[in-house]
């Protein structure tokens, strides 16, 4: 990737989403994404999968146009889908 596109990987991986308090947060995702940081900042979306962060989370989103909203941030766990 290209200077911006690598800035625009890191920014996504580190979103600060320390301020989430509701169960719906839906991630405002760049149009295109081509790959993701290994970054392990982890998300909970709200189809029961735990991402490595949030932009593992909009990639999923983009490449299957479903709307998945942020739950928690850190794992899901099986409490919360089981």
């Amino acid at each position: 990737p290209n200077l911006g596109e690598k800035l625009l990987l890191t920014a996504l991986s580190s979103v600060d989403i320390s301020t989430i308090t509701t169960h719906k947060y839906l991630l405002k995702c760049p149009p295109k994404i081509y790959r993701c940081t290994n970054t392990f900042r982890p998300v909970c979306g709200s189809d029961g999968i735990t991402y490595t962060n949030t932009c593992t989370l909009c990639l999923k989103i983009q490449k299957t146009k479903r709307k998945i909203y942020i739950s928690n941030r850190g794992t899901c766990t099986f409490f919360q889908y089981g």
